[in-house]
């Protein structure tokens, strides 16, 4: 019974053995997982603690892998972002970008990056302040103010005016001036005033000329362009009959600029035997700076539908023959010429249009006329009372044209220029 026992007792020792040993055979063929710590730890003290430093780090790895799936979206879009700005660096174009040299690349990098955004960019791309201010186109003009037909001046200057600025602007700018009917009528400059002469019938007014061409509207509407010559002048006036269309004192215009903005073309007319004189004058006008200028024997129908100003001269004897300048003549009263060619010579006219001197002898003649105020194509007159007086009259006007300027007429003899109208007898 003890035998039966003692062999039960060794039998399952044997088995228990037995069951330890195929336990730790199949522990040696299947190597513990990275999840598995167990064996880690059954590891020598060295080897474990490097493996278990390994386990940490892998810890916090997991648990960082963790957190970053755990954040989401944020995250992943936030370091897509930093990810794409290093790609965007990388590829700016910096030169003289050397490995020993990253300081140098990096601030090279920050101005290529500036240089691609402004500054000039940022100027293009900066729009104009409303309240900036933009230079204002100006016109240079002649102002002329004088009394007495020219005899007197006041002032003589040329002036800058605003673009499409007017008479009247102009006036404002320079002169001390009172008006009417509200600013079109100049009633005063300088204390001078429109006075209607009462009991003794002398009228005294101002009258205003632009480009040597009467003004057929008021100061301010008259807009001037730059070159333009205004010429205000206080004078005595014996009715509107008695009034000047056009006066020579503004030459070269209006063979340059015309009147109201346009300048037709100017025509030079001879008498038969006078075509050097009329060469003589188509050069003296080109070289004022008359654009167009032509020239051609005499035509009445010329006259008669001028296109644009015409200058016409000769001997009266020879204008004489011509109806429109006979006629012209015989009506010196109201045509404001000064002048009237007679049988017994030429008289000399006061501004009423009465005689005031006769002369006699060789006398040449200048003036100018028109169909009415702002005639856009006035007529000039240049003759004599023969071939000296008329070359004196031509020498005049090509030769020294600045001894005309302010004038309303002039009669020329032995080389003396005589003003017109008259002021006394």
């Amino acid at each position: 019974m003890k035998k039966k026992y003692v062999f039960s007792l060794l039998l399952l020792l044997f088995l228990i053995l037995l069951m330890t040993w195929g336990c730790g055979g199949q522990e040696a063929e299947n190597p513990p997982s990275n999840n598995t710590t167990q064996a880690v730890t059954e590891m020598d003290t060295d080897t474990g603690k490097e493996r278990g430093e390994t386990k940490e780090e892998n810890k916090v790895e997991a648990e960082e892998t963790k957190e970053t799936v755990e954040t989401g979206s944020d995250i992943k879009t936030e370091k897509a972002s930093k990810d794409s700005e290093k790609s965007a660096d990388k590829k700016l174009p910096v030169q003289g970008e050397t490995a020993s040299n990253k300081k140098t690349s990096t601030l090279q990098a920050d101005q290529a990056k500036e240089k691609s955004t402004g500054p000039l960019k940022k100027l293009d791309q900066q729009k104009t302040p409303e309240n900036s201010v933009k230079p204002v186109k100006k016109n240079a003009v002649t102002l002329l103010v004088t009394k007495d037909f020219g005899a007197q001046v006041i002032t003589a200057k040329k002036v800058e005016i605003e673009k499409d600025g007017t008479v009247l602007d102009l006036l404002e700018a320079n002169m001390k001036i009172e008006t009417d009917y509200d600013g079109g009528f100049i009633k005063g400059i300088n204390g001078l005033k429109t006075d209607k002469g009462g009991l003794s019938g002398k009228r005294t007014d101002w009258f205003f000329y632009v480009n040597g061409v009467c003004a057929d509207m008021g100061a301010d509407a008259y807009h001037l362009q730059g070159g333009e010559v205004v010429w205000w002048d206080y004078h005595l006036w014996h009715g509107m009959g008695s009034a000047n269309p056009a006066v020579i004192g503004s030459y070269p215009q209006p063979f340059i600029h015309g009147y109201g903005g346009q300048a037709g073309a100017t025509t030079v007319m001879y008498t038969p035997d006078k075509k050097a004189l009329g060469e003589k004058m188509k050069k003296a006008l080109t070289t004022q700076g008359v654009k167009t200028v032509s020239i051609k024997e005499i035509d009445e129908n010329v006259l008669k539908k001028r296109k644009g100003p015409v200058l016409v001269l000769g001997e009266w004897q020879e204008l004489n023959q011509i109806k429109w300048l006979q006629d012209f003549n015989n009506a010196y009263r109201k045509t404001g010429s000064s002048v009237h060619f007679t049988d017994q010579g030429l008289d000399l006219l006061l501004y009423n249009g009465e005689a005031g001197r006769r002369v006699s002898g060789s006398t040449g003649v200048l003036l100018a006329t028109g169909s009415g105020l702002g005639d856009k194509a006035p007529l000039w007159i240049m003759s004599g009372t023969d071939e000296k007086g008329l070359e004196e009259a031509v020498n005049l006007l090509a030769s020294e044209p600045n001894k005309i300027s302010g004038m309303y007429s002039a009669a020329i003899k032995a080389g003396k220029v005589v003003r017109l109208p008259l002021l006394s007898d």
